[in-house]
């Protein structure tokens, strides 16, 4: 389990999200501080799975421009309703395989 660093609690967030993304054309980017990170594009569509109430809901993100909000649909396109409390959104690249139980 994941604990918070200060308290010593078990985190525990009311929705989890893993968004499958792609990586850009140079995956690992340096910026101006000489720091590396990953780059991942976060507009247009793809695969999510989102984990609340001991359940996973298979569906879809969307993000048409960066001044949009990601939106994410079931298979009938209906939005996925969060749960109120604290959301984990993890984004990962196309292809990882999540395991859960």
């Amino acid at each position: 389990p994941h604990t918070d660093a200060s308290a010593g609690s078990q985190l525990a967030q009311k929705n989890v999200i893993i968004q499958f993304v792609e990586s850009g054309e140079s995956s690992i980017i340096e910026d101006e501080g000489g720091n590396y990170g990953l780059e991942y594009i976060l507009i247009g569509t793809g695969k999510v799975l989102i984990f609340r109430d001991g359940q996973v809901i298979e569906g879809t993100w969307t993000r048409p421009d960066r001044n949009q909000v990601t939106q994410y649909v079931d298979a009938s396109g209906k939005a996925i309703p969060l749960n109120r409390g604290q959301t984990f959104v993890q984004v990962v690249p196309l292809g990882f395989q999540p395991s859960w139980s």
